[in-house]
């Protein structure tokens, strides 16, 4: 299932935005 993760907590800033939805 996605995780829903702050761009400072588990995905880098390179992603670009507050919150962004990461698919293992």
């Amino acid at each position: 299932k996605p995780k829903f993760a702050a761009a400072d907590e588990s995905v880098s800033s390179e992603e670009g935005a507050d919150a962004v939805v990461v698919d293992d």
